[in-house]
């Protein structure tokens, strides 16, 4: 369908974090009470998810690679990504 928004699954969302991150412990924090488990990886095991992480985490990107939010995890952020979970209803 043209102009149809994609929907996202919790199983293609990935939480990209490091130890010690304040924000990534609040965005755990934050998807867990939204009812959300994703898979974490933790930048600090890659050269490369390092160099393009490490000034921006916490991120929520899908397996695409799209970037849903990035740094503080605000209610806002969050709601505009739970309406892309929920089910579409039927016309």
């Amino acid at each position: 369908m043209f102009g149809a928004r994609r929907r996202i699954h919790p199983e293609d969302l990935v939480l990209y974090v490091k130890s010690g991150c304040h924000l990534c412990d609040e965005a755990r924090a934050r998807l867990a009470a939204a009812g959300l488990e994703v898979r974490e990886v933790d930048v600090l095991t890659s050269i490369a998810l390092f160099e393009r992480y490490r000034h921006r985490v916490p991120v929520l990107a899908d397996v695409s690679g799209r970037t849903w939010i990035e740094g503080r995890f605000d209610d806002a952020a969050l709601r505009r990504l739970l309406r892309r979970m929920s089910p579409q209803p039927n016309p």
